[in-house]
């Protein structure tokens, strides 16, 4: 049996928005929404949560549900909580400390900042990688895009297509990453090929990086 992984880092670390990631979103903590929906995915298709953080266990693990697939790890005083340090570096840390990888094929990399994900695109992205490469979420983005140079992105002459006819086109989100553990472990990095896309919907794109950001997913969240 394919065994799935889920791994949520989150530190105390935040500039834009001071502890954001436990600060109350239409009161509840940011890291709780989307550990109770990563709780809502089949445990056949997701066996365990670590939630990789330098809060206090008790900070963290006091605000959430009993459950036999819940894991605490702390990363206190390790270099992942530096504001410089790489996703990947918390990634790394956890496996040189655990022996996950020894019971784990490959894992689900979830960042806390996108709370308006969807467990359900999770349960597909797991239903359909076959353990090779990297699939994340993406939402459909067929956009004209200008760069700083003022060139017209895929056109060298400014030509405006239709939108229909336009190549499809996908925004990655940064909400999920699946990917296996040993070809991590050799590439060092989540993304790895073949490259796979789990088309999600707008909403879940929306990221807190700033106040006004948290206001206006306040404000989807209660329009749910």
């Amino acid at each position: 049996m394919v065994k799935t992984l889920a791994f949520v880092p989150f530190r105390k670390g935040s500039k834009g928005i001071p502890n954001k990631n436990i600060r109350p979103l239409n009161g509840v903590p940011l890291f709780k929404i989307v550990v109770e929906e990563l709780l809502k995915v089949s445990e056949e298709l997701l066996q365990k949560i670590v939630i990789a953080t330098d809060y206090s266990e008790e900070e963290i693990m006091s605000q959430l549900p009993s459950n036999d697939r819940l894991e605490f790890w702390n990363r206190l005083n390790l270099p992942s909580t530096e504001d410089t340090a790489s996703t990947e570096s918390s990634i790394f840390e956890y496996l040189m400390y655990n022996n996950s990888s020894n019971y784990f094929d490959n894992m689900l990399l979830v960042q806390i900042t996108n709370p308006l994900l969807d467990y359900k695109d999770i349960e597909s992205a797991i239903k359909k990688y076959d353990g090779n490469g990297t699939i994340f979420s993406v939402i459909d983005f067929n956009r004209y895009i200008w760069t700083e140079s003022k060139l017209l992105l895929g056109s060298d002459d400014f030509e405006r297509k239709r939108r229909q006819d336009m190549e499809n086109t996908y925004l990655e989100n940064g909400s999920f990453y699946l990917f296996n553990i040993d070809q991590f472990c050799i590439n060092s990095d989540r993304m790895n090929k073949p490259i796979n896309y789990q088309i999600v919907s707008l909403r879940s794109t929306f990221e807190i990086d700033s106040e006004e950001d948290w206001a206006i997913i306040e404000d989807l969240m209660k329009n749910k």
